[in-house]
């Protein structure tokens, strides 16, 4: 991650350049702040389609360990009543609906998005075939400027 991001700068597009610790860091820093509980549920509606989180006493070491075998980091928090720590967990990508498209929401209506499994060069040969595009772009490409 580029900058340190607050909780109130997240969006759906940014979510998921986060990794488990920020994400602890900023619940952290974001409830000490005046409007959180306010704004949580708007918080947790941008990081739940992302991330698993589960609130859990530390001694409790079956849930701890069911946890850390689901793959959770754990991390111990200020106490929240029952509860003195908190798992977190991000969900894996696994398909481009996974995404956001909002940095190009403005040109939907303008383009037609196409997945594509590219690694089966049949398909793709015959998706280019029937759809006849004027351009394409391979937006997990990597840049090359020579």
């Amino acid at each position: 991650m580029a900058k340190h991001l607050k909780i109130d700068e997240l969006t759906k597009g940014n979510i998921w350049t986060i990794t488990e610790t920020e994400l602890n860091q900023m619940l952290i820093e974001g409830k000490k702040h005046e409007g959180w509980a306010e704004n949580e549920t708007h918080y947790m509606n941008i990081i739940r389609p992302v991330f698993d989180i589960v609130y859990l006493d530390r001694k409790d070491d079956a849930q701890v360990r069911r946890l850390e075998n689901e793959h959770y980091d754990i991390f111990s928090t200020p106490n929240e009543g029952d509860f003195n720590a908190i798992a977190i967990r991000k969900h894996k990508i696994n398909k481009i609906t996974d995404l956001t498209l909002e940095n190009i929401a403005h040109l939907l209506n303008q383009i037609k998005i196409i997945t594509c499994q590219l690694d089966n060069s049949l398909s793709v040969y015959k998706l280019f075939n029937e759809i006849r595009p004027d351009e394409c772009y391979h937006l997990a490409a990597s840049s090359f400027v020579s």
